[in-house]
């Protein structure tokens, strides 16, 4: 099975909006980026092309802080269309 990690620094993330570094340790890679309270419309997206077909598990990793969303939504693109998984960033991080 083949895998892929991906993080800020991977080419096919981008980002809309204002994203600053974090100061919180704990993150993966080199550094990590974090967004303010905002409306909504602010985003972060990576674009992964998968070379193999098969199932896929999608992980996140953040840095879990007061300051974090309690509601961060994550859109997962797929053969079949897309999903919404929300997670609670002020608790269950690294």
């Amino acid at each position: 099975v083949h895998g892929y990690t991906v993080d800020n620094l991977f080419p096919g993330f981008r980002t809309v909006g204002s994203w600053s570094s974090s100061a919180n340790a704990g993150f993966y890679g080199e550094n990590s980026l974090v967004r303010g309270a905002g409306t909504g419309s602010d985003s972060a997206t990576w674009e992964v092309t998968i070379q193999e077909a098969g199932s896929y598990r999608v992980e996140a990793l953040w840095v879990a802080a007061g300051n974090r969303a309690p509601a961060a939504r994550y859109t997962i693109s797929h053969a079949g269309g897309s999903t919404l998984v929300e997670a609670n960033q002020t608790a269950n991080g690294s």
